[in-house]
């Protein structure tokens, strides 16, 4: 069956053009989504003390901290805080640590391929934050069930709860909530291909941050209003943008932000047919990678340079990085990136006329495929357990709740009877004395 599918898979990459090979693995766009203003790397402090710490609520408070980090830079680590705080909350009846862990957990499942479960817990920690009145993750949250519709492929619908963050936001304490969601917002317009009204909103976000002196977040809006300009095939404009990117990623001393925009830079450079500018700026990317140590990252900067390479026809040099990306990602358990190699690979030998070794490229890649579905399909099964556990706690805290609610009724009414006894019984003991006090005087 997995013969099947991957000979079918063939079939369907060979219709593609060959710049998707280039594109699929540049990350283009996945930095924006989610940014908010909180530096990369902060946030491994934080996580050693929230598991040094006992105390619920502050781990909670821990949490609410790290939450965009983790967002950032390390999906394991926010899914497994996010059932920890759930399922504690959930034993301790701590309404706060519940919430802050179902935001967690939500933010997590949405980009992990299990948007409708992230929402549900996103929507019942907004319901929470709500009552609360805690504006700034009213529309921290807003923003993020906005990027779970984005996720989704429903811009009309991320577009309604960007809206409401934005709205939220200009109640917020945090100046920067009032134009959180703007820079999501216009990758919502950007889907709806209204590239007017994604710029213009923004043009606004970029202008807010730049007052803020958010540098990172200006650099964000200088590389989407470069897509923007990409997409409608305004290349000097776009390639404008992108460099203005690259500089407030430097200024903002954000390499990962650099690196990205040199990224986008390569890109435009192949567009134009410039593949020296674009090889010099995947290598610039590379190199930035390989200091901060993003082991996917780097992982896409090798293969980006061997799909580059094997766009120029120059095969050995494209076998070399594809072959350096499958090794680095083989070291860091990467399997995801071990089968795109090792399929680019096979690939590679077929456009060599060497059957012999895409076949055993081919068959390496089948079994990795096999080996990846199965630790997908394990985690999936041991997330699912999870989410029932907590379901099932919470039902059983809802029929307790409800068990109490009926004794409490049950007891307010004995004591409603107890008084009217008392009462009837002091209204029939002062008749007696009444009584007999008037038939005494008679």
């Amino acid at each position: 069956m997995l013969v099947i599918l991957a000979m079918e898979y063939i079939q369907q990459s060979m219709c593609k053009q060959k710049l998707s090979t280039i594109l699929s693995k540049t990350g283009l766009l996945f930095f924006l989504f989610f940014f908010h203003t909180t530096v990369f790397g902060q946030y491994k402090e934080q996580l050693k003390k929230y598991y040094q710490t006992s105390d619920l609520d502050k781990k909670a408070a821990i949490g609410l901290e790290i939450w965009n980090p983790l967002i950032l830079d390390n999906l394991d680590s926010l899914r497994i805080i996010g059932f920890d705080l759930v399922l504690q909350g959930v034993e301790k009846r701590n309404g706060f640590a519940t919430n802050v862990g179902k935001r967690t957990l939500g933010s997590a499942l949405i980009r992990t391929g299990e948007q409708e479960k992230g929402i549900k817990f996103l929507l019942e920690s907004l319901k929470y934050f709500e009552e609360s009145g805690d504006q700034v993750i009213i529309t921290e949250t807003l923003n993020e069930i906005g990027n779970a519709f984005m996720n989704k492929g429903l811009p009309l619908m991320a577009e309604k709860y960007y809206l409401k963050s934005l709205k939220a936001g200009k109640n917020s304490p945090d100046p920067t909530s009032s134009f959180l969601a703007e820079i999501n917002l216009g990758q919502a317009y950007i889907g709806l291909k209204n590239f007017e009204k994604a710029s213009a909103i923004i043009q606004h976000y970029k202008k807010e941050a730049l007052k803020q002196g958010k540098l990172e977040s200006v650099s964000n809006a200088y590389a989407l209003l470069g897509t923007i300009e990409q997409q409608q095939n305004n290349i000097p404009l776009a390639m404008e943008y992108f460099q203005k990117s690259a500089d407030f990623g430097l200024k903002s001393s954000s390499k990962a932000q650099v690196a990205h925009s040199y990224n986008n830079l390569a890109i435009v450079y192949f567009e134009k047919g410039e593949t020296d500018k674009t090889l010099e700026y995947f290598m610039k990317a590379l190199d930035i990678r390989m200091e901060t140590n993003n082991a996917k990252y780097i992982c896409e900067s090798y293969f980006n340079i061997g799909g580059l390479y094997f766009e120029m026809g120059k095969y050995e040099d494209a076998r070399v990085y594809y072959e350096k990306s499958f090794d680095f990602a083989q070291k860091r358990n990467l399997l995801k990136d071990e089968m795109d190699a090792l399929f680019a690979l096979s690939e590679l030998y077929e456009v060599q006329k060497k059957p012999g070794l895409s076949l055993i490229y081919l068959h390496k890649y089948i079994d990795l495929q096999d080996s990846y579905y199965t630790t997908v399909a394990k985690e999936s099964s041991l997330s699912n357990e999870l989410l029932e556990s907590i379901k099932e706690m919470e039902l059983s805290n809802d029929l307790k709740d409800q068990q109490m609610k009926l004794l409490e009724s049950e007891l307010t009414q004995e004591r409603v009877w107890n008084i009217v006894y008392i009462i009837a019984g002091l209204t029939i003991a002062i008749l007696l004395i009444l009584f007999v006090f008037k038939k005494k005087i008679n």
